[in-house]
C-alpha cells in the first residue's frame, strides 16, 4: 500500500476526488495533507465560477493533476443528464487513462446519513 506522502507529490497538483457531502471530513483531511506536503489541491470546494461545464472542467483537472486522491465509501455520486456513470467515476477513470498517479481510499463504517 503506497501512502500519501512527500515521495507521492512530487510536483504541485494533487486532485481530491469522492462524492461531497457524505464524506465532506475526509475531504478536508486529504486536502489538508497535499498543503503540508506542498502542493496545491485541487478539489471542487475551489473550483469558484467556471465557462466550462462542470463534468469537461473536472475532467480536464483530472488530466492535468500530478497526483489523483480517490476516496470512496456507501454513495455512487451523480450522474449528469445523458451519462451512463457518476462523475466520481468519470474522474477515476480519466486518471486511469491519463496514467496520473492514484491514491484510493476507502472508508469503512457505518452510512451517516446528513439529511443533504
Amino acid at each position: 500500500m503506497r501512502w500519501l506522502n512527500q515521495e507521492a507529490i512530487k510536483n504541485d497538483h494533487g486532485l481530491c476526488s469522492s462524492t461531497f457531502t457524505d464524506l465532506k471530513d475526509y475531504r478536508e483531511a486529504v486536502c489538508n495533507r497535499i498543503r503540508k506536503l506542498g502542493a496545491i489541491d485541487v478539489s471542487m470546494e475551489n473550483f469558484g465560477s467556471r465557462d466550462e461545464r462542470p463534468k469537461d472542467e473536472c475532467l480536464k483537472l483530472v488530466r492535468e493533476s500530478d497526483t489523483f486522491v480517490g476516496i470512496y465509501a456507501h454513495r455512487y455520486g451523480f450522474i449528469p443528464d445523458g451519462d451512463s456513470i457518476s462523475l466520481t467515476e468519470a474522474e477515476y477513470d480519466a486518471a486511469t487513462i491519463a496514467n496520473v498517479p492514484r491514491f484510493i481510499y476507502l472508508v469503512d463504517g457505518p452510512l451517516i446519513e446528513t439529511g443533504d
